[in-house]
Formats: C-alpha cells, sequence, structure tokens
C-alpha cells in the first residue's frame, strides 16, 4: 500500500482516498457517549430514557455489513468515505474538513521529502483512554 501510495502521491484522488481510509480503519476517535431522551426498542433490546449510551466509531467503522473485507487496510477501497471517524448528525465534527485537509496536504509533502521514510519499530505503544486513540509515541527512521 505505502509503495503504491508513494508512487502516486500527485494523484490527489488517491491521496484523499489514502486519509479516509486512514481515518476509518484507525481512526482517533474510539468511542463516544449519548443519554437516551427517550425510551425505545433497538434491536431486540429496550433503552429507557436516561440511559446511557456508548457507540464504539472504531466497531462501526468494521463491520462487514458496511465494508468488504473491513480488516483489511485498502487505499484503493471505493467506500472509503462512509466512515463515522468524526462522528455523524448534529454531532459531527466541526473540525472534520481541516483534519482532512491537513493531512491531504502534509502526507504527501512528508513522503516526498523523506522517500524512505519507515517505522524504526514495529512495536507501537497506544494510548490507553476510552474516548481518543492514538500512539503514544511513533519512532520513525529516515
Amino acid at each position: 500500500m505505502l509503495a503504491d501510495l508513494r508512487a502516486n502521491l500527485d494523484d490527489e484522488a488517491l491521496v484523499r482516498n489514502t486519509v479516509e481510509e486512514m481515518l476509518r480503519h484507525d481512526g482517533a476517535l474510539f468511542m463516544s457517549m449519548r443519554v437516551a431522551l427517550q425510551s425505545f426498542e433497538w434491536h431486540g433490546k429496550q433503552i429507557e430514557a436516561g440511559h446511557r449510551i456508548f457507540l464504539y466509531h472504531l466497531s462501526a467503522n468494521r463491520d462487514p455489513r458496511v465494508f468488504d473485507e473491513p480488516d483489511r487496510f485498502d487505499i484503493r477501497r471505493k467506500d472509503a468515505s462512509r466512515h463515522i471517524a468524526f462522528g455523524y448528525g448534529i454531532h459531527f465534527c466541526l473540525g472534520a474538513p481541516l483534519a482532512r485537509l491537513e493531512v491531504e496536504v502534509a502526507l504527501p509533502a512528508l513522503l516526498k521529502r523523506y522517500p524512505d521514510l519507515a517505522l524504526a519499530d514495529d512495536a507501537v505503544a497506544w494510548k490507553t483512554n476510552f474516548v481518543l486513540r492514538g500512539p503514544t509515541s511513533l519512532m520513525l527512521s529516515a
């Protein structure tokens, strides 16, 4: 995948789709919580007004009913942008367009400047946070 991206860094559509696939496959928002305003039944389970509901974004972004081979990272995935890495509806992240743009600009610039950029160590330590996700550090070699 990285070789494909490096060979096509001037393909804006591929870079944009790569960013979407990164968000779908390993987004930063692990989970969000909502409070039910009214009682309702969902998939045979009764949810009462006032109950907290935990929404697992990373799980939804790997739903096999939505994504073919959901655990496979594919920068050419046709439906990569169907993820909910930034939430959805009235809770959609206002900063999402800026975050996307930053990565769409920075990623090709970084890979052009450092064409041999790679992980220095495959063992990446992840934050132990129930809401936001990401590495505690990322050692790279150029």
